[in-house]
């Protein structure tokens, strides 16, 4: 964790840095049609990658020393075919979007393409560490030197997806050669094992229910009040994100040991559970607190003037530290237990009340509003799946 955390971190430095530089030359307008044509791309490429990604961190944490090969083969079919969907359907996406949105959205469809090699999360099933922080520093360092050489002001907007494709295809392409270097890959060799993938299905609905929670916000805002105000809000978002991705990487770290420590020990699964929940949601707790204090000084160090009705929403967005730790290592419990109806019965009753909220927000308040929603799914979710990870631990083991 510490290994992952440290690339997780200087890389969330470096996206901030390309954020805050594309933010202050794009303005409001500009930043919220690429926000919004990056929603829709990610949320299209988690939801189709969620499930596999999963299941190879799972399956190589199972696997002994040796025979990955196979496994890697399979999963390399598979994120082939799901990065050839993923195109496909985000350039469709593209033609239900307004003006620039819709052109930026259609570029984001190309670096679905340089996504078939990814192999971090079979890096996360073995714990080999020190590849993903070169994977996480390496990639943010090509794409924010492309964005500060390349992005000036409003019109070179058009660059902001294509950096991001060609970041994508330095950094995926260095962990498939290291990876298959030490493991090998075997496709076509022998039958494909359908079944250890099947998984991937009730995991991939309950990540589609809780990515839809976390990109409503922006998504919601672009169609009812503009791309303007969709880019004050992405402007808090950014800054808040850098928590929730880092919460999420963690817990595929967390979820490789988990399985290891359930195999050996049920009770001692049960007590490393309590304690990274414990940490995780004292630790959210206080950056909650401590960044809502400094919410307006630090947008007015970081952005221009025309951001300044960002503070108030960076203020409530900071809650979302204290709750998603706590969901997205729970849900990892439930995945690493294989407790998948519980994660999908979760998930998605918390996606509803929060999609609610949102958009209602968004109706009425804006910006501010949005975030009020999102941060009220995101207790529920948490509450809910937390519940349901303790009760799955609980129960013995198949």
């Amino acid at each position: 964790m510490a290994w992952v955390g440290l690339g997780n971190v200087a890389s969330k430095l470096m996206m901030f840095v390309a954020t805050v530089w594309i933010a202050n030359r794009l303005l409001a307008d500009a930043f919220g049609a690429v926000n919004v044509a990056f929603s829709v791309a990610s949320y299209i490429g988690m939801v189709l990658f969620a499930g596999v990604d999963i299941m190879a961190t799972r399956h190589a944490a199972a696997a002994p020393t040796g025979s990955r090969a196979p496994l890697t083969g399979e999963y390399a079919v598979l994120r082939a075919l799901l990065s050839c969907a993923g195109a496909l359907v985000c350039a469709g996406a593209a033609l239900f979007l307004p003006g620039q949105a819709g052109t930026l959205t259609l570029l984001y469809a190309v670096s679905f393409v340089p996504q078939a090699l990814c192999m971090v999360s079979l890096f996360y099933g073995v714990e080999w560490a020190w590849p993903v922080t070169a994977y996480f520093v390496g990639g943010r360092v090509v794409y924010l030197g492309l964005i500060v050489m390349l992005v000036r002001g409003p019109r070179q907007a058009v660059w902001v997806p294509i950096a991001f494709g060609l970041a994508l295809l330095a950094e995926n392409a260095f962990m498939a050669l290291l990876w298959l270097h030490r493991h090998g890959c075997a496709v076509g060799g022998s039958r494909f094992d359908w079944g250890r993938w099947l998984p991937a299905v009730p995991v991939t609905v309950a990540s589609a229910a809780l990515l839809l929670h976390e990109n409503c916000a922006t998504v919601s805002l672009g169609f009812i009040r503009g791309t303007a105000d969709a880019g004050i809000y992405s402007a808090a978002w950014r800054l808040v994100y850098v928590a929730v991705s880092m919460a999420l990487l963690l817990s595929f770290v967390f979820m490789a040991r988990l399985v290891r420590v359930r195999a050996g020990s049920v009770e001692a699964a049960r007590r490393f559970f309590r304690r990274t929940m414990l940490m995780v949601t004292g630790g959210g707790i206080l950056c909650a607190v401590i960044g809502m204090l400094l919410a307006r000084p630090v947008v007015a160090l970081f952005y221009r003037d025309a951001y300044a009705s960002s503070a108030p929403v960076l203020a409530v967005a900071m809650w979302l530290m204290a709750a998603v730790p706590a969901r997205v290592f729970a849900l990892q419990t439930l995945n690493g237990c294989g407790a998948y109806r519980a994660a999908i019965v979760g998930s998605v009753a918390g996606a509803v009340v929060s999609l609610g909220a949102t958009v209602a927000g968004a109706y009425a308040r804006g910006p501010l509003g949005a975030a009020a929603g999102t941060v009220a799914g995101e207790l529920v979710l948490a509450v809910i799946l937390t519940g349901a990870a303790s009760r799955a631990l609980a129960a013995p083991r198949a």
